[in-house]
């Protein structure tokens, strides 16, 4: 993958199945990751979301913290609704 965007390399914004060679060691910083749910994918008193990426592989797992109820909900609802399905998140991932 060596399209760019903005003159950064999209292999060094997403983690996907493509782009999976380039994280030997995890997934860190600002990058959009294409991930699913499984099992139980949440906790409501943390107001967490778990995602594991990518798709094929599943070699990492990710914790998406929300600091407020409204916002947990929202996305909540929609990947509840929405299990089956790629989901695309977006935040500062740290080890």
């Amino acid at each position: 993958m060596t399209e760019t965007y903005g003159d950064k390399e999209i292999g060094e914004m997403l983690l996907d199945d493509r782009s999976e060679y380039k994280y030997p060691r995890g997934c860190f910083g600002n990058r959009f990751i294409e991930a699913r749910a499984k099992g139980k994918f949440y906790d409501s008193i943390k107001k967490q979301i778990y995602l594991i990426a990518p798709m094929n592989s599943e070699k990492y797992s990710f914790i998406w913290k929300f600091t407020d109820s409204k916002t947990y909900n929202i996305i909540w609802n929609e990947i509840y609704n929405n299990q089956d399905k790629i989901i695309v998140a977006v935040g500062k991932w740290e080890s």
